[in-house]
Formats: C-alpha cells, sequence, structure tokens
C-alpha cells in the first residue's frame, strides 16, 4: 500500500461486502429473501427503516451521530437478523455512518441520489392508490428523507376525514402542548399522549428540515434565543411545519415553497 493511501468505502452504487462474505450471487439471493435496512441520515438523528422480503415493516427507529448512537445501531440490527444477510441502503458513498455498517459485517449498499430521484416518476398511477403516494408527496418537503416521508403516512394513514384539522394531527404527532389550569394557575406541558412513532418521524424531519429551510432555522433560532432547550425548539418547529404537512397531506399536492407565506416573509 503506497504511502498516505487510506482505504476509503466503496464509492459505486454496488452492493460492498465485508471480506470473506461470499459469493455476491449467492448474497444477492439471500437479499431478495431477507430484510433490508433503509437508513436515512441527518445531521444529528438517523432515522432506521426495516422492511422483510415482502415489503412488511420490521422495525423503525432514529439514533443519534455519536458513538453511542452508531452503537446502538449496530446492536439493535443485531437482533433482527445476521449481518451478513442484513444489508443496509443509503444514500452516502463513505463515513461513520457507512464504515460502522460494513464493520460489523453488513452489507452495505450506496445509492446514488440521482438514482433515487430518476427512480420516482416512474411509480407515480401505483404509488397514488395508496400512502405510499402521500409518501412521493412528502418527499417534496426540504429534507424530508425517503424513511421520514414513508413513516409519517402509514401512521397517518390515507383517510382525509380521520384529521379535519391541522390542530388534530398535531395532537396525533404529539407536537402541540397541553394546557393546564386551575383556579389561578395555569402551565403548558409537554404532550406525552400521542403516537410515539409519528411523533420521532415529524421530529426526525423537523430537525433536519433547519439546515435547508432558512424558515425552519429562523424558528429554531428564535425558540432557543427564548430560552427552549433543544428537544423542545424542534418541537416548535415540528407544530410549525405539521400545519403545511397537513394541507399538502389534505389537498394531495406537493409542497411549493413559492405559496408558504411565512417562507417567503423569512427569505424576503
Amino acid at each position: 500500500m503506497r504511502q498516505g493511501f487510506t482505504a476509503r468505502a466503496p464509492v459505486n452504487e454496488r452492493s460492498a461486502r465485508p471480506p470473506g462474505s461470499g459469493d455476491g450471487n449467492a448474497a444477492r439471493g439471500r437479499q431478495d429473501r431477507e430484510s433490508v435496512v433503509g437508513l436515512d441520515w441527518g445531521c444529528s438523528y438517523h432515522a432506521v427503516f426495516v422492511v422483510d422480503g415482502q415489503g412488511q415493516a420490521v422495525d423503525r427507529f432514529e439514533v443519534r451521530h455519536d458513538r453511542a448512537g452508531l452503537h446502538q445501531l449496530i446492536s439493535r440490527l443485531r437482533r433482527i437478523g445476521s449481518p451478513n444477510a442484513l444489508p443496509v441502503a443509503i444514500k452516502r458513498p463513505s463515513g461513520l455512518l457507512v464504515d460502522r455498517p460494513l464493520e460489523a459485517g453488513h452489507p452495505v449498499v450506496p445509492l446514488h441520489p440521482n438514482a433515487v430521484k430518476a427512480s420516482r416518476p416512474r411509480y407515480p398511477a401505483a404509488l397514488a392508490k395508496s400512502d405510499r403516494g402521500d409518501a412521493c408527496m412528502l418527499m417534496s418537503f426540504p429534507r424530508a428523507g425517503w424513511v421520514c416521508a414513508a413513516q409519517m403516512p402509514a401512521e397517518i394513514g390515507d383517510q382525509r376525514q380521520r384529521f379535519l384539522t391541522h390542530d388534530q394531527l398535531a395532537a396525533e404527532a404529539g407536537a402541540s402542548p397541553v394546557t393546564k389550569a386551575s383556579g389561578k394557575s395555569h402551565a403548558v406541558c409537554f404532550r406525552w399522549a400521542g403516537n410515539k412513532r409519528l411523533r420521532v418521524a415529524v421530529t426526525c424531519f423537523a430537525d433536519n428540515s433547519r439546515h435547508a429551510s432558512p424558515w425552519a432555522a429562523n424558528l429554531y433560532a428564535r425558540a432557543r434565543a427564548r430560552g427552549c432547550d433543544d428537544p423542545h425548539a424542534i418541537r416548535i418547529i415540528a407544530q410549525a411545519w405539521i400545519r403545511v404537512l397537513w394541507r399538502a397531506w389534505h389537498d394531495r399536492q406537493p409542497y411549493n415553497p413559492w405559496r408558504h407565506a411565512s417562507a417567503q416573509a423569512c427569505a424576503a
């Protein structure tokens, strides 16, 4: 090996198998029958979605981008199946999020963002008949990511009459606070009740969005300036986004930043 040369994770779109993992055709045959991991990376958190060979959800969770979080990722995947039979798909060619699964024995499939983008127009007719169509619609939101965009409609469902207002959806996602009043006392508290899986998906999206949306970044900065901690500030972004998400979901229309008055006012 040449002096100063550093080994890197593969940068093409073929499965990267650890040394000694066996024949590539055999590995691909196992992947057709076994579960597959989708890893939607973010700045602070990464969303993980596991499906079986029939496309049914096996597990979904999120981990922080730190040593403990990556250890949690590997440990939880190990409970699902053998690493060499559990490939990980991610839209990154390198980095710790690629290296750790490789070191643990998982085949890693780097997905080129352009390949994912090019595949979307192929399935609109089929996807429109289910909540997967809503997932494609939610992909129009800044930094939504495939995992969050798939998890949100999976939890919300496709019956528009279930949530007639954005406040109902915010309560379901646990994004809106609870007001408690008794006599002269008045308190605004964290909403513990709600769909926890939906809460994870919405807050994960909200946290990611502030790195791509000036409007969301401004909401976060103002919340922190008022003394809110990081999770509280992210919930404030989530509650604000839910108003926009609900309208797009209810109208079955993709997000249009030019029609988002608050975002336009922030950009002006």
